[in-house]
């Protein structure tokens, strides 16, 4: 069985873990003050899986507010730890996640997936994800 809670900083290590499990190179004191801003956020949203009392995934989304388009939930960041996979968890993290949404009043959820990651884009298919649109993503170092 699969519970899930709000993350907490008790919670910092796990999260920084299973980020690394995807590249992504964030130290424990970033993460923790990471959650700090998302707790403090009404229009965020974070979530860890549970398992055994084991942290097997997490799940980050929020409130995009554009100028241009009525507001939509997009998800930030979605993990499931690599021991995990293909037993439903991200599945379950998705499902709070637009249920939070929806308590929200917001009617669309919006997720981006790295072009190589084919695999994932296949599951968020499945799930009725529909493909909206290809994009390059530019950053500016400051």
């Amino acid at each position: 069985m699969i519970d899930y809670r709000a993350i907490q900083l008790k919670d910092a290590h796990e999260i920084q873990s299973l980020s690394a499990q995807l590249g992504y190179k964030i130290t424990l004191k970033q993460t923790i003050a990471q959650i700090i801003s998302i707790q403090k956020d009404e229009n965020a949203f974070a979530i860890l899986a549970i398992q055994n009392e084991k942290v097997c995934g997490w799940l980050h989304g929020f409130i995009a507010i554009r100028l241009e388009s009525l507001p939509f939930a997009e998800i930030g960041g979605l993990i499931v730890d690599e021991n995990h996979r293909n037993k439903g968890i991200a599945n379950g993290l998705i499902q709070e996640f637009v249920h939070w949404s929806k308590s929200k009043n917001i009617d669309k959820v919006r997720v981006r997936c790295n072009a190589i990651r084919t695999e994932t884009h296949v599951f968020y298919e499945k799930l009725g994800f529909v493909e909206n649109k290809t994009q390059r993503v530019f950053d500016l170092k400051m």
